[in-house]
């Protein structure tokens, strides 16, 4: 498919929901939004999309909550393209949420949740369970109900997923379970739901990550502050020997690593390459007041 044709598939596709035009992205990201027009209509779209929203590069601070948001509605508009006619009547545009949900074949359900959840609309989520929606299969975008949740922050239906029988501690290929997502975009009030429905603290990814890891590399002080009351490991590395203090001082994060110190995170600890955080501190002009208070 030529990247013309596919340019004007997701023009068409756009039309769909004229009120739902992603902004933000295009404000902020033009070249994302660019890239997913010449690949709409195709398989690498799905691809590249995932790599976007995981963004697993080291030092990045992640989405604000509203680009994410536009991501993943296109994400989940790219499968209703897919799994339904150009000239296709749209429920969602025409019709209230319930009488759409009715409207609607049951194969569609994973698509109708994907779209409530991200949308932080608690009643559809709970109509739709009702109707059958399973909460623990992946929706268009690739991960569970309760992640998408987790990841734009949205606790109330994070509550309805958990009491419907969403499993707080799934994890997916890369071993990353809803608390990871939670504590990485710092919204604590979901870190403390999840820990007290019975989350693992210290649940770690296949390369060792731990949600106060990701927290602290974020300088997510405030779910950091909830997972040290719940007992995470202040000194707990991952495969490689980095710890969240460690990452905290890489990433210039001095409120976090003034945290962890005060949990008993170590100086000393040692990455694969002999690194501390003591020498990465002492590199830093920042964290000399830090080192200036402990030598103290």
């Amino acid at each position: 498919m030529n990247t013309r044709f596919s340019t004007a598939l997701f023009s068409n596709a756009l039309l769909r929901h004229p009120e739902r035009y992603p902004a933000q992205l295009e404000s902020r990201y033009p070249r994302i939004l660019d890239r997913i027009a010449q690949l709409w209509g195709t398989n690498q779209l799905e691809d590249y999309l995932q790599e976007v929203l995981l963004d697993r590069r080291d030092g990045r601070q992640g989405f604000a909550p509203e680009v994410m948001s536009d991501l993943m509605y296109l994400q989940g508009l790219h499968f209703e393209c897919q799994a339904q006619p150009e000239d296709s009547t749209d429920a969602w545009g025409v019709e209230d949420t319930p009488r759409g949900l009715k409207a609607q074949p049951t194969p569609d359900s994973r698509m109708l949740l994907d779209r409530a959840v991200r949308a932080g609309n608690e009643k559809d989520v709970l109509c739709l369970l009702e109707r059958g929606a399973d909460v623990r299969h992946a929706t268009t975008s690739g991960w569970s109900p309760l992640v998408l949740a987790c990841l734009l922050g949205h606790r109330n239906v994070a509550s309805v997923l958990i009491a419907a029988g969403a499993d707080v501690n799934a994890q997916d290929e890369r071993g990353y379970a809803p608390l990871h997502w939670a504590s990485l975009k710092d919204y604590h009030e979901v870190v403390q739901l999840l820990l007290k429905r019975g989350a693992f603290v210290n649940i770690r990814s296949t390369l060792g990550l731990t949600p106060l890891l990701q927290a602290a590399a974020r300088g997510a002080v405030r779910s950091m502050a909830v997972l040290l009351r719940f007992r995470a490991d202040v000194n707990q590395a991952d495969n490689e020997g980095w710890t969240p203090l460690h990452k905290a001082i890489a990433n210039d994060q001095v409120k976090a690593a003034e945290l962890l110190l005060d949990n008993g995170a170590n100086w000393e600890a040692h990455h694969v390459s002999g690194v501390t955080p003591l020498a990465l501190a002492r590199s830093k002009p920042r964290f000399i007041r830090l080192l200036d208070k402990v030598a103290a």
